[in-house]
């Protein structure tokens, strides 16, 4: 009970995180983020990126959180469903944390570009 209750206080708080996080879209593509962003002014950009880093942090600690659950799981449990849930969680986040990643890096591409002109 103590670990789910603390498996609760730090998804809230990380859900916390997140929404203070502005406009941060993890399912936006590269593309779609280099043409929004094309039509932005470079402290906009720049705000973004912020919020982007901001929401990379996040995650990966709830990934290395959601790593050290694994790593918990028996090794006798890993094959059954505590370690398939523990697993799925880990790819989730993984999967999540990498589109932040491709996002921030379609906005610094967008902001190189902006400069170069």
């Amino acid at each position: 009970m103590k670990k789910f209750a603390m498996a609760f206080a730090c998804a809230i708080l990380a859900a916390g995180m997140m929404t203070g996080c502005g406009d941060v879209d993890e399912n936006k593509t590269p593309a779609e983020i280099k043409a929004e962003a094309a039509n932005w002014d470079t402290a906009k950009i720049e705000k973004q990126m912020e919020a982007y880093k901001k929401a990379i942090e996040a995650k990966a600690a709830e990934l290395k959180k959601a790593a050290d659950e694994l790593a918990a799981v028996p090794l006798d449990k890993k094959l059954g469903e505590e370690g398939k849930k523990a697993a799925a969680k880990v790819a989730e986040v993984t999967k999540s944390l990498d589109n932040l990643k491709a996002g921030l890096e379609a906005y610094a591409e967008a902001l190189k570009a902006k400069m170069a002109k």
